[in-house]
């Protein structure tokens, strides 16, 4: 049996409760695992023929895009700055009341956020079909 050195696994058990896995090769290791394949955007999509299809986008679609990583705990784009979500409202079929409002304030938090973080925003309608 090969003893592993108690200086590794201090090593090792630190960079985990930081939020490291050092022998896990996962980039996006500080996301929890159902977080990527939630859908970010679904468009229904059309070739020359008229044949139409759904072309969906997940969370960790987009952030192979963007670059991130997973970095001291926190998700980070290939510029460094940090990643949030914002999970969108507003796909209620026929308005609600006061959905002008409830619009507008979902702008205004992701302007907001914008000013700091980067910002994947998750669709409220993930099957890109028609609304009812």
């Amino acid at each position: 049996m090969k003893l592993i050195p108690i200086e590794t696994l201090t090593i090792y058990f630190l960079l985990n409760a930081l939020g490291h896995s050092c022998w896990a090769n996962d980039r996006f290791s500080c996301l929890p695992a159902n977080m990527k394949s939630i859908i970010v955007s679904a468009e229904k999509r059309s070739d020359s023929s008229g044949h139409s299809t759904i072309k969906e986008v997940t969370v960790e679609e987009r952030l192979i895009e963007m670059g991130a990583r997973c970095k001291r705990g926190k998700l980070l784009n290939k510029e460094k700055r940090e990643i949030r979500f914002y999970k969108l409202t507003g796909c209620w079929g026929y308005p609600v009341k006061g959905a002008q409002e409830i619009l507008q304030k979902q702008d205004e938090e992701i302007r907001e956020l914008k000013k700091k973080y980067s910002v994947i925003e998750i669709t409220c309608w993930p099957s890109g079909g028609p609304r009812p």
